[in-house]
């Protein structure tokens, strides 16, 4: 029979090999491009979905096998509670098909957390693990920094490449390695590099940065070796992409880590760990000074916009807590957030650089609050206790010397952690997630490592190893479930970015050269892919939203083509237009009403329905006209009917927004055919709210005088003279 420590020896050999798996899925998922589409993020989540399931399985195994020791009960009863939260508000959501999506999302990004902990609880796989943690966020600045313009004439390492490829200036090309430069290029001047956003690429820059400051000071007996000279770096190049980026809510963050961190390890390094502490704080701080000072002019008009971001977060939190008040207990249901925040925000959220897409609370907390309510919210700050508690009571207990140092850095990682998510969405995005929860995962492991003498195998019958073989079997059951859904993303979002290509193009060719014989296939292909993204996730919003711009600007186009082959006196020809307009007017009021049937307020679908059952009541009009009698009588009823709804429609958008274009759009609507009194109303609102704008003061007068109204003509004529030029 083995003995305890004959199984430890067998099963500690598994562990590296477990960190340099996980290592290599969060190094795809992270540095992941894709000539196929603009949208980098779309292979990320490919990857995202088959490898999250996979480390799932590969740590609960660890746990099964003996390798890591049992978790505090804390972190267990977290991760049970917050997916039995996910799967009961998704069973009483309106919505329920995005919380089923959401169970997959949380799913994988759980298993970067499980195979981080399992791996992190053994002092050799942790520290591999550590190690290519900061080799690989090293290698992300470095390629950032490669795609970075900082001199603002494309003159980044991207750039010249792609000059040195296809010469300057740069022509248009359809070749998948010319898509994938492009798109590049494009991310350059943001120091995109394979993320998003400058604000979520510094986030995630946030979250390496202690483990990066803890490799350059790690804790050693004598001299300085290369892993910390690669701490040294990364802590450097993290600092400027920091400050680079502009994210001005994450310059107070930055520095909380620092301060905290070199507090709390210049209370137990040696004297030269101090010196080499102190140098590291002193570049880390040039570093950002002269990162400061070499982008000064857009650094300043980035803090002369602090006022408009507070206001766009206050914005958005505002309408999160509305959503949560309305939903208490279990919340609006996972992934319902971007469905239910039109109706709780404000309606001048427009001004504050707020999407009519907003998906995200920018708060993590808010988040769980609004889509998973109260219930939700406890499961998650359970989770969150079990991992901090451990590590800060053994950071400041154990005495040990290296383990002391580990968990001291997991305390101010998990602390950054806490404090980036409650001012970014960078959790609920790919790159973010995996790195997050991997992390966290690190920080929970070390507070479970123990000497080996410490860790006696358990009974083949013991609740850890009941747990974790049944974790093991639930994750074998959602690994196709999670890797269909990757497969399901990524086939709808290829034919979209394909879609989007040739259609921007085509819109642009219709107006300046309507002859050119490249529309008519530049405009089949892309409804062909709209139409192919939706048959492949029926539940992406973006493809329906798009698909039904294109049939309406067809319509347009046609009916301007009928109106000229009227004004040269060719009826049958203008006839033939008027099919072709009405058949396309037909596919996009159906495809926009599919989409409301899932998402009654997305972008800004209740102003596209309008100017859809708009046009119907066009269509009527003019066929009445032909008509006489009962026939007659019917379409001008059907004509009313089509009013109705169109109202119905503006003035649902209108409430939800007060922008110039809903504003205008009603207020049209009602001057031509409801009344020039409702019209009045609405234009006297919105100059009222505007007083500066003269399109909104035009409108007004042009009102007050359709409704003949003296007392709004006279304040009125006083608003349009007060804005003339």
């Amino acid at each position: 029979m083995d003995s305890p420590n004959d199984i430890t020896m067998k099963t500690r050999s598994f562990s590296p090999i477990a960190a340099c798996i996980h290592i290599f899925c969060l190094a795809a998922i992270t540095l992941a491009m894709t000539a196929y589409t603009h949208n980098l993020d779309d292979i990320k989540a490919l990857f995202f979905y088959f490898a999250g399931p996979v480390l799932f399985i590969i740590g609960a195994g660890l746990f099964a096998l003996g390798e890591a020791p049992r978790p505090n009960r804390w972190i267990g009863a977290g991760l049970v509670a917050y997916f039995w939260v996910l799967i009961i508000s998704t069973l009483f959501s309106r919505y329920s098909y995005a919380g089923w999506d959401q169970l997959l999302w949380w799913w994988s990004a759980f298993g970067f957390f499980v195979s981080a902990m399992a791996i992190g609880s053994s002092r050799r796989s942790g520290e591999v693990l550590l190690r290519g943690l900061v080799v690989l966020i090293l290698v992300v600045n470095l390629v950032g920094f490669f795609m970075y313009d900082f001199a603002g004439n494309d003159h980044s390492g991207v750039g010249l490449l792609m000059q040195y490829l296809y010469g300057s200036p740069v022509p248009t090309g359809t070749t998948q390695m010319y898509r994938l430069l492009r798109t590049l290029s494009h991310a350059a001047g943001n120091m995109q590099s394979t993320i998003l956003s400058p604000d979520f690429y510094s986030a995630v820059c946030l979250f390496y940065l202690p483990l990066a400051m803890f490799l350059a000071v790690k804790i050693q007996k004598k001299g300085f070796s290369l892993w910390q000279t690669i701490g040294f770096i990364a802590s450097l190049t993290l600092t400027a992409t920091i400050f680079v980026c502009f994210s001005r809510f994450h310059y107070p963050i930055w520095l909380l880590c620092v301060c905290l961190f070199s507090v709390a390890f210049f209370t137990i390094g040696t004297e030269r760990q101090r010196i080499w502490l102190i140098m590291l704080v002193v570049l880390m701080f040039a570093c950002g000074i002269i990162a400061a000072w070499f982008k000064y002019a857009d650094l300043m008009k980035a803090l002369s916009l602090e006022y408009l971001s507070s206001k766009t977060l206050a914005t958005i939190w505002s309408g999160a807590w509305g959503v949560f008040t309305h939903h208490p207990i279990l919340g609006g249901g996972p992934g319902t957030f971007g469905i239910y925040f039109p109706d709780f925000r404000d309606p001048n959220y427009y001004q504050y650089g707020i999407s009519h897409v907003t998906t995200y609370a920018h708060n993590q907390y808010l988040d769980l609050l609004s889509e998973t309510g109260i219930v939700g919210f406890a499961a998650f700050v359970v989770l969150l206790f079990g991992i901090l508690r451990p590590i800060a009571r053994g950071a400041f207990s154990r005495v040990e010397l290296r383990l002391r140092g580990h968990l001291l850095a997991g305390f101010v990682a998990v602390l950054t952690i806490l404090c980036v998510i409650f001012v970014s969405p960078i959790s609920r995005w790919v790159v973010g997630a995996v790195s997050m929860w991997t992390i966290l995962g690190l920080a929970a492991g070390w507070a479970l490592q123990q000497p080996a003498a410490d860790q006696p195998a358990e009974p083949s019958l013991s609740p850890q190893r009941m747990y974790a073989y049944a974790a093991v079997a639930l994750g074998l059951i959602l690994l196709p479930l999670c890797a269909a859904k990757g497969a399901r993303y990524y086939g709808s979002a290829l034919p979209y970015a394909h879609a989007v290509s040739s259609m921007e193009p085509a819109f642009d060719m219709m107006e300046k050269n309507p002859a050119n014989p490249g529309v008519e296939q530049m405009i089949t292909v892309s409804i062909d892919g709209f139409t192919r993204s939706i048959e492949v996730d029926r539940h992406n919003y973006s493809p329906y939203y798009k698909l039904g711009s294109v049939y309406m600007t067809l319509c347009n186009f046609e009916r301007s083509k009928a109106e000229e082959s009227r004004s040269e006196h060719n009826e049958l020809e203008a006839q033939q237009h008027d099919l072709k307009a009405d058949d396309y007017l037909l596919k996009s009021k159906n495809i926009y009403e599919k989409l409301a049937a899932m998402n009654p307020h997305y972008a800004q679908l209740d102003y596209n329905l309008g100017l859809v059952y708009s046009a119907y009541v066009q269509v009527c009009r003019r066929e009445a006209e032909k008509l006489t009698g009962n026939a007659k009588l019917m379409k001008q009823g059907l004509a009313s009917v089509f009013v109705g709804l169109a109202e119905k429609h503006f003035a649902a958008n209108y409430k939800l927004s007060n922008s110039k274009e809903a504003v205008l759009g009603y207020g049209k609507f009602l001057l031509e055919n409801v009344g020039a009194a409702k019209a009045l109303k609405v234009f006297q609102a919105a100059s009222d709210n505007d007083p500066k704008d003269p399109d909104f003061a035009d409108r007004y007068l042009r009102a007050a005088k359709a409704a003949g109204n003296p007392a709004a003509i006279t304040k009125a004529t006083a608003r349009a003279n007060s804005v003339k030029p």
